[in-house]
């Protein structure tokens, strides 16, 4: 059983997911630790580093947010407005990267707008890799018919979209077309106002669309909301899609505990803070950050007394692979991650152990890739950064 558990306040928001009880998402924004990914800014540029092909701009943030010249044909001037949308979070010593290219996620699509030739997409309407190829056609047509794009849009119809009405695929489309064409204007209006010379956010994601885009599945038994007016405006967004708002439900509140207190909740992240992670068998997972990667050693530790020992090797690997997936996913980490199984000779073992791995961390909402094995039985891997991980919120918090 697959539940949701949110919590929203004057200055945060909490979103867990749980599976049979055991946290496997965790996702914090609160007033020391300002969730920015995807927000869309009005900025002007206060300096230039030609020699890196960078600039600096101003977006109201405490640190200047970067521009590349990866994200751009041309970068723009100093004291130049702009409008951008934070791609990569901010770290200890640099602030969030920003793009001109602007994308806007909604339940089925999602719209790309790009004020550049780089990365601009190869059709007006594209569907995501794993989309029923039999079904494109009719939800292609259908879009171009009642979709009005400019030359540099496009859109990507989600795996969320298949199996559902065209219409309401088409009023997903319309309703991310309607919010840029807002966000278009006011931009418009703050390039023309010389006066206006204030930075600011003009569109960012709400908690609804959070759990919606982000968490939500077929497979969610309830979404349990700490408060009635949270769970109202839930109830009102899931019907906006049509699915199933009977899920979502108000957390009783006459008890003292609050909601993450009863599901312990603040437990599992406090365990997620550690170097080890235990497995049922016996076994450990042993987690270490460097620079440049994470790795993550599995050590068969107190597993014993088995009869052959490549079948118990191969045991806990498979009871591992599940748990580094659930792992990585809690505690977001990113970038290249090198996984040390334990030694196995059978190859058709290790084969198994790789698509095992492929199979557990398809669940992930956030994009990783499984590059193979070594000769030295590594495990390559890496995972997309979009949020800053767990122990740097924490260590924020403190």
């Amino acid at each position: 059983m697959k539940n949701i558990l949110v919590s929203s306040g004057l200055r945060y928001n909490k979103v867990a997911l749980l599976e049979d009880n055991k946290l496997v998402d965790y996702y914090i924004d609160d007033s020391k630790n300002k969730n920015t990914i995807d927000n869309i800014y009005l900025g002007i540029v206060r300096d230039s580093v030609r020699k890196y092909d960078s600039v600096f701009i101003d977006i109201s943030l405490d640190k200047n947010a970067y521009m590349s010249k990866d994200n751009t044909d041309k970068l723009p001037l100093e004291g130049e407005k702009v409008l951008v949308q934070v791609i990569r979070d901010d770290t200890d010593t640099k602030g969030v990267s920003v793009s001109k290219n602007i994308s806007l996620v909604g339940r089925y699509v999602v719209l790309i707008v790009n004020h550049s030739d780089k990365n601009k997409p190869k059709s007006d309407i594209m569907f995501s890799n794993d989309f029923n190829k039999s079904l494109i056609d009719d939800i292609r047509k259908g879009l171009k018919e009642n979709i009005e794009l400019d030359s540099n849009m496009g859109l990507i119809v989600r795996t969320e979209g298949e199996g559902k009405d065209l219409s309401d695929i088409i009023n997903d489309a319309r309703d991310l077309l309607s919010n840029y064409r807002d966000i278009e204007k006011q931009f418009e209006e703050f390039k023309l106002d010389k006066k206006d010379k204030m930075p600011r956010c003009i569109y960012e994601k709400n908690i609804t669309d959070i759990v919606i885009n982000e968490f939500y599945d077929k497979s969610i038994s309830k979404i349990i909301c700490d408060k009635e007016d949270l769970a109202s405006k839930m109830t009102k967004k899931m019907d906006s899609y049509k699915l199933d708002s009977k899920i979502v439900e108000v957390f009783n509140e006459s008890t003292n505990m609050n909601l993450f207190d009863t599901f312990k909740v603040e437990d599992e992240v406090k365990k997620a803070l550690g170097r080890y992670a235990w497995l049922k068998s016996g076994g450990q997972i042993i987690i270490e950050h460097t620079e440049a990667l994470t790795v993550i050693d599995v050590n068969s530790n107190k597993c014993e007394g088995k009869k052959e020992i490549e079948e118990s090797s191969f045991k806990v690997n498979m009871e591992a692979a599940r748990e580094i997936a659930r792992q990585i996913r809690l505690r977001n980490i990113s970038g290249i991650i090198i996984v040390d199984f334990i030694n196995m000779k059978d190859e058709e073992h290790n084969k198994e152990l790789l698509k095992a791995l492929k199979d557990f961390t398809k669940e992930d909402k956030i994009k990783v890739n499984i590059l193979g094995m070594t000769k030295l039985g590594l495990v390559e891997m890496t995972r997309q950064k979009k949020r800053k991980m767990l122990k740097d919120i924490i260590k924020n918090n403190k």
